[in-house]
């Protein structure tokens, strides 16, 4: 869904964004896609992420981008956040990369040190070995949702695992297709 915000004095557009509160501080952050651009057909759409501080009575005190795409050939959207016992905060994230001619989605993550970034983000880890697929949300510090690409796939979650250095699969979650909020396909939030 689209929304349209006004920060800064001008109009943009944001997506999907991931939201968190800080507990130190009961401050909310906002971390959507910006985007001018929609891609061409079989492409991504352009956009960088910014990252938004809202205080607790929701005014807007820090604004900054976090990431920008260096080439054409990798794209990071649909973040999905969740704050860690140690208060740090593990992003769930779709990587579109360029393989060839073609765009395609991988799930991927960066968990965030609430005590050292904020300018910019690190480098995702990228899990191309469970295929085309989007929306990786975490569940908690190791278990994670994705949802693979391909008509088989569009009312199935696979459940997958990190230990910190390997992610692997464990399970999946079946959905109803008679779901009436469903009936195309399912994602994760």
């Amino acid at each position: 869904m689209q929304k349209q915000y006004s920060f800064s004095q001008k109009l943009i557009d944001r997506f999907n964004a991931a939201v968190w509160r800080e507990s130190e501080t009961g401050h909310i952050f906002l971390m959507p896609r910006e985007v001018k651009t929609a891609g061409g057909k079989g492409e991504p759409d352009k956009g960088k992420l910014i990252l938004l501080e809202l205080d607790q009575q929701g005014n807007l005190i820090h604004e900054i981008e976090v990431w920008r795409p260096d080439s054409e050939d990798m794209h990071l959207e649909d973040p999905r956040a969740l704050v860690l016992n140690d208060h740090n905060v593990m992003l769930g994230l779709t990587a579109v990369v360029k393989e060839g001619d073609k765009y395609v989605p991988y799930p991927a993550i960066i968990n965030l040190d609430s005590q050292k970034w904020k300018q910019t983000l690190p480098k995702p880890i990228i899990f191309k070995q469970f295929g085309h697929g989007k929306n990786l949300t975490p569940i908690d510090a190791n278990t994670f949702f994705f949802r693979k690409d391909g008509d088989d796939n569009s009312h199935k979650l696979y459940v997958l695992n990190w230990d910190g250095k390997q992610m692997t699969e464990c399970g999946e979650i079946g959905f109803s297709m008679d779901i009436p909020w469903a009936k195309w396909r399912i994602g994760t939030t």
